[in-house]
């Protein structure tokens, strides 16, 4: 009987033991991540994401004697007047690309206007834009154009996340201006916007 009862002894400590070490004293703490709703919009030179400042559209035609031929040759040569529009002179794009980023889920779109130009004789509906690559838009496809306006227009529709900086498809190559010779000579200077908002 002594023995029996040593033995349930033993085994009962063992079984005390055991349920102490199975209770392990233990810690916690959490990780809190937050992330902000962001909307935003770049000017790029089309390599990188990164953006790019203070890019103007040239269409200069009083450069040189060879400027102000190509302007009269293409003034001439206006039998269609679709062919009244010709692209920038630079022979470097101002800028590669406009580029947008929203991690929302909700609609978005991007609205563009400019300055009036400070002297008459050329209109802003006389500037234009055709994306030459695919896009974004829920509304405006390759190949579609815009003119510029002082009024907000909207050329960009879309809705939720872009899954990182995506292009809205065009460049500084994509812009035309109309001549046909009616215009007064000068030097028309305007600013162009682009905004992105959330309706």
């Amino acid at each position: 009987m002594k023995k029996l009862l040593v033995t349930a002894l033993a085994i009962g400590l063992v079984l005390t033991l055991g349920v102490g070490f199975a209770n392990a004293p233990s810690a916690s703490h959490e990780v809190d991540i937050r992330i902000p709703n962001v909307l935003f919009l770049r000017i790029t030179n089309g390599t990188t994401n990164a953006r790019l400042d203070g890019t103007t559209i040239n269409f200069n035609f009083t450069a040189d004697a060879d400027a102000i031929n190509d302007y009269l040759d293409h003034i001439s040569a206006i039998t269609d007047p679709d062919d009244a529009w010709i692209g920038s002179t630079d022979g470097t794009p101002a800028f590669g690309d406009v580029i947008v980023f929203s991690n929302r889920n909700n609609a978005w779109r991007v609205t563009v206007e400019a300055t009036a130009f400070a002297a008459a004789g050329f209109g802003l509906d006389r500037v234009r834009v055709t994306p030459s690559r695919p896009n974004l838009s829920t509304s405006t496809a390759a190949g579609t154009s815009w003119t510029l306006s002082t009024a907000a227009e909207n050329i960009f529709t879309a809705g939720g996340r872009t899954q990182g900086w995506k292009s809205l498809g065009f460049s500084a190559t994509d812009y035309e201006i109309r001549l046909d010779g009616t215009e007064l000579s000068g030097d028309y200077l305007t600013t162009v916007t682009y905004t992105i908002l959330q309706p």
